[in-house]
């Protein structure tokens, strides 16, 4: 959703240039908002990469200080979704995990490993840059604009934490920003006199992008592979006392309640099973990307001890530390940790709010 709003806003921009409207650049501005709020690094990098082609643009148009000055009244819904995301802690910490500079993974065959992952997207789209006329620079900057923004990103920026994480972003920028240069530099070649070798490079590069993208296609989709992958299920399978449970929470918990399932047992195959299918927070877990924190292995520590002991007012204080306000248990905490019994025999510590079968959501007293 983000990519899809920060396009919105490059498409907007690259229609009326510096030159937009006061509503146009407002509307522009809550797009943007929208954005950031969702995911605070790839709006941030579309909200620059639209001021940078509102300034561009008022260079070649040499539009005066006060058209552009407009422009700041996009960044008030900006610095309002920035201020929500760190007043909800979405961005706790990142500073203290950013580097920056050509080091580390960046130095590893960084061509060849740019054009082995993006080669059949960025040749086509250089082609494109190579045909760009005064006419068509409005309408493309924001696209060029992009995708150079993202490859400096990918190669400059990492987190230490997960230094994968910034480079596979910045990587789906230059898929989302290159068809507009494709397309540009594709409706050229094919009016010109070498239409027919145009054609036929663009037809080579379909095809050597045609396998991955059917294998792609098939697997994004594919929920009948039930068995074990290297280390992990393809498939994951809830139980219909799992849905019911999960139901029940997004339904009848708050929606800023913590809720609780113990994150250590289920490893990388169900890490976001309370926040993505239940919909609501977890004081603790072990998420597969920004991996080897070590404040959320220190969390997931004390959830574990919480399960494991049979001290229903241990388990509550650890709860009360944590600000916990539901436990999730299933059948699967309940075969490793024996202690787990103790949610259904400590009403004065934990009061049963929802049961089905092995599967209990418990109020934390």
């Amino acid at each position: 959703m983000a990519y899809a709003l920060g396009l919105v806003s490059l498409t907007a921009v690259s229609a009326s240039g510096a030159a937009g409207s006061l509503t146009a650049i407002a509307l522009e501005g809550l797009v943007l908002g929208g954005a950031v709020a969702i995911n605070p690094f790839v709006g941030g990098i579309f909200a620059f990469v639209w001021g940078g082609s509102v300034l561009l643009d008022a260079l070649r148009t040499r539009a005066s200080i006060a058209t552009v000055a407009r422009h700041a009244a996009a960044a008030i819904p900006v610095g309002l979704a920035l201020s929500w995301c760190v007043a909800s802690k979405m961005v706790e910490g990142a500073g203290g995990v950013l580097e920056i500079g050509l080091k580390g993974a960046s130095l590893h065959a960084p061509l060849w490993t740019l054009f082995l992952s993006l080669g059949p997207v960025l040749l086509p789209a250089l082609a494109g840059c190579a045909l760009l006329r005064h006419d068509s620079f409005r309408a493309l900057v924001p696209a060029t604009l992009l995708s150079a923004t993202a490859i400096a990103v990918m190669f400059l920026l990492r987190l230490c934490v997960d230094v994968a994480w910034v480079a596979f972003r910045a990587g789906q920028m230059v898929l989302v920003s290159a068809p507009a240069l494709i397309g540009y530099g594709l409706s050229v070649w094919l009016r010109s006199s070498l239409r027919i070798v145009a054609a036929t490079a663009f037809g080579v590069l379909l095809l050597l992008g045609l396998p991955t993208t059917i294998i792609d296609a098939y697997n994004a989709q594919d929920i009948t592979t039930r068995s074990l992958g290297p280390g992990f299920h393809w498939t994951v399978v809830l139980s219909a006392e799992q849905q019911q449970a999960l139901n029940w929470i997004r339904r009848a918990t708050p929606h800023d309640a913590i809720v609780q399932m113990e994150p250590e047992v289920r490893g990388r195959e169900e890490w976001s099973l309370i926040p993505s299918f239940g919909e609501r927070r977890m004081a603790g877990g072990l998420p597969i990307s920004l991996m080897s924190v070590p404040a959320y292995q220190q969390s997931s520590e004390r959830i574990k001890a919480m399960f494991a002991s049979f001290d229903p007012k241990a388990a509550q204080a650890i709860a009360h530390e944590l600000h916990i306000d539901y436990v999730y248990v299933d059948g699967l905490d309940r075969d490793t940790y024996p202690g787990a019994i103790k949610f259904d025999n400590s009403p004065e510590q934990f009061v049963p709010a929802f049961k089905r079968g092995a599967v209990g959501v418990y109020r934390v007293q």
